[in-house]
């Protein structure tokens, strides 16, 4: 199946539907049998979603649905408050889990559990809660990617002529700052 959010449908915009293909026919979503509607008229929209393990990770704005898409249906197996992204970049997939970034931490859903990777085992933070927020700043421009080969996140800044990032090792579960990670300072494209 293939999954699609944020549609427009017949001349209208729904933000916050879904729709899904027949088995095995990508391109056709019949209408009457297509809709997914997780949480509609909440004043969220849709920005991305991510496949995982079975699961598809519906990010809006302000929340997380995490949709089990094993066996026949879809059911709606955990939300995350507080935990949405504001642009598609703000999330990627490794072969680890579903990774993203917002004002309020670094997340990554393992397969089990979402966890702030901001956070030590006892709880306290990594980097401050301040310095994070300014780093992701206030619009839509901060890219969440990750390297395989060195197991690392990078945040990278929000302003959108930054080239700062925040690298975070999966190993040894350390954050570093790099003043200047990126080359492509023109709108992070190919982050």
């Amino acid at each position: 199946r293939t999954y699609l959010g944020n549609i427009q449908q017949d001349g209208k915009i729904y933000s916050d539907r879904m729709l899904k293909s027949q088995v095995g026919e990508y391109d056709k979503f019949p209408t009457e049998v297509s809709n997914l509607d997780v949480v509609t008229h909440d004043g969220d929209s849709i920005v991305a979603l991510i496949e995982y393990a079975d699961r598809i990770f519906q990010f809006k704005r302000n929340t997380v649905y995490v949709i089990n898409i094993a066996g026949n249906g879809e059911y709606v197996e955990a939300e995350f408050k507080h935990k949405g992204i504001t642009n598609e970049g703000a999330a990627c997939r490794s072969d680890q889990g579903v990774i993203w970034a917002n004002k309020h931490g670094c997340f990554m859903y393992d397969g089990e559990q979402i966890r702030n990777l901001l956070l030590h085992k006892n709880g306290t933070s990594l980097i401050d809660s301040v310095a994070w927020s300014t780093h992701i700043g206030t619009g839509n421009d901060h890219r969440v990617g990750y390297e395989p080969t060195r197991n690392q996140v990078m945040v990278l800044a929000g302003a959108n002529d930054s080239s700062a990032a925040y690298i975070y090792n999966l190993l040894t579960k350390s954050w570093v700052y790099s003043s200047s990670l990126s080359t492509d300072v023109d709108g992070h494209s190919n982050f």
